[in-house]
């Protein structure tokens, strides 16, 4: 699963098919999927109408073949994804992918009621008939997390600028919250971070974790994370990997990526390190961090792999504990204020 933000249309196009052909000459058997990123569409972080269309269906035209499914499979997403740019794929009869078009949902985009609400239906109305069918687990994947804009770590107070626009935070939290009982993964990227979110809605735990980006900004390294999973596709361990150019170009060595951490053998120790990464497991980690006793362990953990070297915020472990908790600017700056920020 990977997700772009370049910039320019046509040269995006040839980059994104770069990194999608990398993947699959690696592993040609293996079915590739994106989300799309908010520099897809174009140079100013706005929606192009006349172009969207037609960029939606040069995209499906050019990966769509990678996911290696039958022409009625293909048929099927492309229906949605060239005329809003989000999909659905069976990868197996019980296990499906939702790829959502986060750019729509994107403070920085001005996107129509039309098209928002479109997605948000289509979403749920796909988790729904997943759940109908009983044995229908899913994956979900988007480019931009529904959470603090993590720039705003870097300052001595949090501006809490949400990502997403704070109404599509809401009716997100709602639907996933709802169906959290068959979503077994939520993937997004975009902050430029190793994370995770842990909220807790009416009806669920609503989480995801940040993937590290391959393409980094300042004083980031290229990286990506490979999930270990059951066949169940309960989610057993993130293993993330780094290559350190700084450290490489300084003593002439061939770029390569070397293995950084495991998530389970970094957070967890006996029984939870054999345990299904999920909402429960992610709300224990998440309650360490301002824990009397395992606190700072997981603070000073969190700092140093959240932020890849690119940010050196002054946050306290409260401050960190409200960013991973709490998705919207009412609930963010009400955890603030009960820790006396």
């Amino acid at each position: 699963v990977f997700s772009r933000k370049i910039l320019y249309l046509e040269p995006s196009l040839g980059s994104i098919k770069h990194v999608h052909n990398l993947i699959s000459s690696h592993f040609p058997s293996t079915p590739v999927y994106f989300a799309m990123g908010n520099h897809d569409l174009s140079t100013i972080h706005s929606v192009i109408p006349e172009k969207v269309e037609q960029w939606y269906s040069m995209v499906s035209q050019s990966l769509f073949p990678g996911f290696h499914k039958t022409e009625s499979q293909i048929f099927s997403a492309t229906k949605t994804f060239n005329k809003f740019g989000f999909y659905k794929v069976e990868h197996s009869p019980s296990f499906w992918v939702i790829a959502l078009n986060t750019n729509v949902f994107y403070n920085d985009i001005n996107a129509t009621a039309e098209v928002i609400d479109a997605q948000f239906n289509w979403l749920n109305e796909t988790l729904r008939r997943a759940e109908y069918q009983k044995t229908v687990t899913v994956l979900l994947i988007g480019h931009i997390p529904p959470e603090l804009e993590f720039l705003d770590l870097a300052r001595w107070y949090s501006n809490k600028n949400m990502t997403w626009k704070s109404d599509c935070i809401v009716r997100f939290n709602d639907i996933v919250g709802r169906f959290s009982n068959i979503i077994k993964l939520s993937f997004f990227a975009h902050q430029h971070a190793d994370s995770w979110y842990v909220g807790k809605s009416s009806r669920g735990y609503v989480s995801h974790f940040l993937m590290p980006p391959v393409s980094p900004v300042s004083r980031g390294h290229p990286s990506f994370s490979v999930g270990v999973t059951n066949e169940q596709w309960d989610l057993l361990d993130l293993q993330f990997y780094q290559s350190p150019m700084e450290l490489l170009t300084r003593t002439d060595q061939t770029p390569r990526y070397l293995f950084q951490y495991s998530f389970k053998e970094q957070n967890f120790r006996y029984a939870e390190k054999y345990s299904a990464i999920n909402g429960a497991l992610l709300d224990g980690l998440t309650q360490k961090i301002i824990d009397f006793e395992d606190g700072m362990e997981t603070y000073t953990a969190r700092l140093m792999n959240t932020y890849q070297y690119r940010y050196k915020p002054h946050i306290s472990p409260y401050q960190m504990f409200c960013v991973l908790t709490e998705n919207t600017s009412g609930g963010l700056d009400a955890c603030l204020k009960k820790y006396y920020f």
